[in-house]
């Protein structure tokens, strides 16, 4: 489902190339968002807003972050659209917390793999695209750690990520044990791998790439890099 915005906010759309990504639609998470969350180059005043009774949840990124998208016809609209593999690189894997944290990550990776739309190939190529040395860290270890049985997809993690350590979760403030293989803190408890029967929310629009939480996403007024 696609929310259908403001006149005002369709003006912003023209002018900032949203790009929109709807996880239920990609049948990745059975998770009911109460927001809708929008990544936009704009300026952003407030991470929060409400249009039309909707909520909206408001992240700032670079407008290169936006540029791969796919244009579409929503309506009357011209948006930009991402598939779910750039949802996936360039939102999931770069801001856990986007999503709702690393753990409903791990669920979104697996339905991703389980899924009759899994495309490993399509997925390093936005990776590749994206060329986020952290993406590549988190993928890696989420798809060891809860077998989703890619060992050529592990192989191109550890070829790609980057040099340093980071926090699996950085929203999580918990220092946790370090894998120097990967580079990551693992400062997360990541479960067995079992999908998340919550039904807290549904749909999550991400007007830039990538759905995400409502409550967990950092201050959107400051620009996620």
């Amino acid at each position: 489902m696609i929310h259908r915005l403001s006149t005002r906010w369709n003006d912003e759309i023209r002018r900032h190339g949203f790009a929109s990504a709807v996880w239920t639609i990609f049948r990745l998470s059975e998770q009911i968002f109460r927001s809708t969350f929008v990544v936009t180059a704009a300026t952003v005043r407030s991470s929060r807003t409400t249009v039309q009774a909707a909520e909206y949840r408001l992240a700032k990124v670079a407008k290169t972050r936006l540029d791969a998208s796919t244009m579409v016809w929503r309506g009357s609209e011209h948006v930009g659209v991402s598939d779910r593999e750039l949802t996936i690189a360039d939102d999931a894997l770069t801001a856990p917390a986007w999503l709702g944290g690393v753990r409903h990550l791990a669920d979104v990776l697996r339905s991703y793999r389980e899924g009759d739309e899994w495309n490993q190939s399509a997925l390093l190529r936005r990776m590749a695209q994206v060329n986020r040395g952290v993406a590549y860290k988190r993928l890696g270890l989420l798809t060891e750690t809860h077998a989703l049985d890619a060992p050529d997809l592990v192989r191109a993690c550890l070829e790609q990520r980057s040099t340093g350590i980071v926090a699996v979760d950085a929203s999580v403030r918990r220092k946790g044990h370090i894998s120097k293989r990967l580079g990551l803190r693992v400062n997360v408890d990541l479960g067995d791998g079992r999908r998340s029967r919550s039904r807290t929310s549904s749909t999550a629009l991400a007007s830039g790439r990538g759905p995400s939480s409502i409550d967990s996403a950092g201050p959107a007024s400051s620009e996620v890099a």
